[in-house]
């Protein structure tokens, strides 16, 4: 089924940055640095779910998916808009399997949006539930595979992983021809561990959706694991992280970023034992937000959202969940996980987790709000002029609407 092109009333104006960051194809060592704690920027932090996952912000109609476990125990896929109102699920009651189906990312036209089905068939019946859930939920992927669905509730499986196999973190690319993710290739254990690379295919809609022309890349000195982020606004090169290095440890991931063309590598974050992940450029490309543990031991789950430029240059901590006596402290271990930027660059919307027991434990979504300037996406200067500045407004609308425009 061919899709058809979503219809928006308003005019959506898209801008094509090619400065700063776009130009940057690799970093010195003195470019990473060493994180540091005083903080840049002073951020306001505000719960918008209680209970909630993984999600990503659609600028275009300012909505956003995310995925959220049920009294049954597993995740579906939902809409809702920034202040949490107007929650809508795109998968409960569906033809996918009763399992986990999560880590929705949108398609840039708004008529497709990417996410994780559990291939149920492949579950060992030697396992038990617990097992089960840690391994297989959203945010490790063993026995997942990328499903897409459309605004009419059509759905299609565009991978098809082996019992060794699963996928993690689905995203397109800007220009929305490309998909990124990171897949389970095996060796021989379940659950999140084992071999991890990264693929990037054509996403074709000609009679219905698939994958053609997939890549495999492998970087680094070992592959354990790797975890797909997203494409940088060019859509030349990906963010993933992943403990590369030698000997690194499982937990010890850093941040790096692929050229596609080049298949240059360059280490954004140079934390052997630091647990850095989650990473994603801001709407202009000139910044990234990652979580890090950097500052805590991992005896115990704990990090926070931190924010570099996009060379990996001027680290700095972003929130402080964990630290006693902060207006963030939350008075339990909380671990930064997934998170997507507002459209004008102002706003993030966070997934954390608030139960660190483990991979498969429960979390909430929180809106985090630079409380100074920022400098937005829809400002484009050259030569310290500024030529031109377009605001979109934010609209309040029934997420109904994602399955009804005709």
């Amino acid at each position: 089924m061919k899709p058809t092109t979503i219809q928006i009333s308003a005019v959506i104006i898209l801008i094509l940055v090619m400065s700063g960051c776009a130009k940057q194809e690799s970093v010195t060592p003195a470019d990473t640095g060493k994180p540091e704690h005083t903080p840049e920027y002073s951020v306001s932090i505000t719960t918008v779910k209680e209970k909630g996952g993984r999600l990503d912000w659609f600028h275009a109609l300012n909505v956003i998916a995310f995925d959220k476990r049920g009294e049954d125990g597993f995740y579906d896929v939902y809409i809702m808009n920034p202040d949490g109102t107007d929650e809508y699920c795109l998968t409960c009651g569906t033809e996918l399997p009763d399992h986990h189906i999560g880590n929705p990312a949108w398609h840039p036209s708004g008529e497709w949006i990417v996410f994780q089905v559990v291939n149920t068939a492949l579950i060992p019946l030697y396992m038990d539930a617990e097992e089960v859930n840690a391994y297989t939920n959203p945010g490790a992927g063993w026995l997942n595979n990328v499903w897409v669905t459309d605004r009419k509730g059509h759905f299609y499986q565009l991978t098809n992983v082996d019992t060794e196999g699963g996928v993690l973190h689905p995203h397109f690319s800007h220009d929305g021809s490309r998909l990124l993710w990171a897949e389970r290739i095996g060796n021989g254990t379940p659950g999140r561990g084992g071999e991890w690379i990264l693929k990037v295919a054509d996403f074709t809609t000609r009679d219905q959706p698939a994958l053609e022309n997939i890549q495999s890349f492998s970087p680094g000195e070992q592959q354990r694991f790797c975890e797909s982020h997203g494409f940088s606004p060019d859509d030349t090169r990906v963010l993933f992280s992943g403990n590369l290095q030698k000997d690194q440890p499982f937990w010890g991931m850093d941040v790096y970023e692929l050229n596609l063309n080049t298949q240059e590598l360059t280490q954004l974050t140079d934390t052997f034992d630091d647990w850095d992940e989650h990473a994603h450029y801001s709407p202009d490309g000139q910044k990234i937000v990652w979580m890090s543990s950097t500052g805590y031991d991992m005896d115990q789950l704990r990090n926070d959202f931190w924010i570099m430029d996009c060379d990996g240059s001027n680290k700095k901590q972003l929130t402080f969940f964990n630290t006693p006596g902060h207006p963030h402290y939350m008075g339990t271990p909380i671990v930064a996980a997934d998170s997507s930027w507002g459209p004008d660059g102002k706003k993030i919307i966070a997934y954390i987790k608030t139960e660190s027991a483990g991979v498969g434990s429960e979390g909430s979504i929180v809106m985090i709000e630079f409380e100074e300037d920022y400098k937005s996406f829809w400002q484009l200067t050259l030569a310290g002029f500024t030529l031109f500045t377009y605001w979109l407004v934010p609209i309040q609308v029934n997420h109904k609407f994602w399955c009804s425009i005709p």
